[in-house]
């Protein structure tokens, strides 16, 4: 299934919407050159998981620091006691 949502991906992105028409011409509305790589960059992430892995890397360094952050408000009262 992945394998198939990938060729169909990659096969919209090579085949897309021409630059030029049939004159040579350049069209006049052009896409961003950012928009669409940027779309083919979050759809390769989407299906390799790397977003996913990051969300998980930015929650353990939000929980590591939340826990480093008790820790040193329970050291600071079993020091006052």
């Amino acid at each position: 299934m992945k394998l198939l949502a990938a060729l169909l991906i990659l096969t919209v992105i090579t085949t897309g919407c021409s630059k030029a028409d049939k004159n040579g011409t350049p069209a006049a509305d052009q896409p961003k050159p950012s928009t669409s790589s940027s779309f083919a960059k979050e759809a390769i992430e989407g299906l390799t998981g790397k977003t996913t892995v990051m969300q998980g890397e930015q929650a353990k360094a939000k929980i590591k620091a939340i826990s480093a952050e008790q820790n040193k408000k329970l050291n600071e009262v079993l020091d006052d006691k």
